[in-house]
């Protein structure tokens, strides 16, 4: 079974995007963000919500609950998984890139695909794309202002003030066309596109200097 990573910018839709592929293929929904989740969960030692239910991905269910619009002690959680996740990153770009391959390596079944929803950095990409077989890597298009008003519609006017905006994003140079989706896409849509995406990797596949564009 293939295994897939969607890159792109906050707001693009990726999450939604790995929904439609789990359904589809019974891929398991993986995040970079949930080691770093894991960690300020260490360090916290009271929280204002249901542990349990706020991370609920379990050896059965395989699910997960978006976290990141809630709190610790009032502050959005977003905003600390951001921090942390940037502060470790400036401390090695792969750190958790490795987090998440050990986790794959030891929790999932031999062939058992997945989808790493939250591929935001040229780094990341590489490293999960390398380290793992038979992955696809995917590229989420969006405009900028498409993306900054889907944001602001659902985080406020202060999305901007709060967030960061200019990540080092894989640029779409850097993956080759046929491996770019465009956002937003209704779900048999976008798992048509998937489909072409799939035939043409078993065709030719994918080696480090394709994916970079050289």
């Amino acid at each position: 079974m293939y295994s897939f990573l969607l890159i792109g910018e906050d707001g693009s839709g990726k999450t939604t995007y790995a929904r439609f592929l789990q359904n589809k293929y019974g891929v398991i929904p993986l995040a970079i963000a949930d080691n770093i989740f894991t960690f300020i969960c260490k360090l916290q030692n009271e929280l204002d919500m249901d542990l349990h239910k706020l991370f609920n991905r379990t050896p059965i269910t395989r699910q997960r609950v978006d976290y990141r619009d809630h709190t610790i002690n009032g502050h959005k959680l977003r905003n600390a998984l951001r921090f942390v996740g940037e502060t470790f990153r400036s401390w090695d770009s792969e750190y958790w890139t490795n987090q998440l391959e050990d986790e794959i390596d030891n929790n999932l079944d031999p062939g058992e695909g997945f989808v790493v929803s939250d591929v935001r950095y040229e780094e990341e990409a590489m490293s999960l794309y390398l380290g793992t077989d038979d992955v696809i890597p995917i590229l989420v298009v969006v405009d900028s202002a498409t993306r900054l008003a889907t944001l602001k519609n659902k985080y406020g006017k202060s999305y901007e003030e709060t967030h960061h905006v200019s990540l080092d994003y894989p640029r779409n140079n850097d993956i080759p066309n046929w491996l770019h989706i465009p956002a937003y896409l209704p779900e048999n849509e976008f798992i048509d596109k998937v489909e072409a995406i799939i035939k043409q990797f078993e065709s030719e596949g994918l080696c480090e200097y394709k994916l970079r564009g050289k």
